[in-house]
């Protein structure tokens, strides 16, 4: 059974979400739902929030967003977990798979024909 306070956190939730979430009609997939005050991805947000620093708080400030804003990717990601820690570890794997675990940055290989 839910409770009140379960139904108004929920409700709260979905407001932030249709309030603050939107999802751009050029890019399918759960894991693109961005911000609508900024156009920042959901999966930005969650990824700097999991830093070691990372709080609402300090999200909001560094990002130049409303608190709200970041509360609704939260509760987007509560309903999307997997979809948006996937978007993460993809985002994060081919760096590990080229280069390793602590990824030495190739020097930019200019051209011969572009030095002079």
């Amino acid at each position: 059974m839910v409770t009140q306070g379960q139904a108004t956190q929920e409700q709260t939730a979905q407001e932030l979400i249709q309030m603050y979430i939107y999802f751009s009609p050029l890019k399918a997939g759960l894991d693109e739902a961005r911000l609508t005050t900024h156009h920042i991805s959901v999966w930005a947000i969650i990824g700097y929030l999991s830093g070691p620093e990372g709080n609402i708080e300090e999200t909001a400030h560094d990002y130049a967003i409303p608190l709200d804003a970041v509360r609704a990717a939260l509760a987007y990601y509560e309903r999307h977990r997997e979809v948006i820690d996937n978007r993460l570890l993809t985002n994060e794997w081919p760096n590990e798979v080229i280069y390793g675990e602590f990824p030495p940055r190739p020097e930019r290989v200019v051209p011969d024909w572009r030095r002079s």
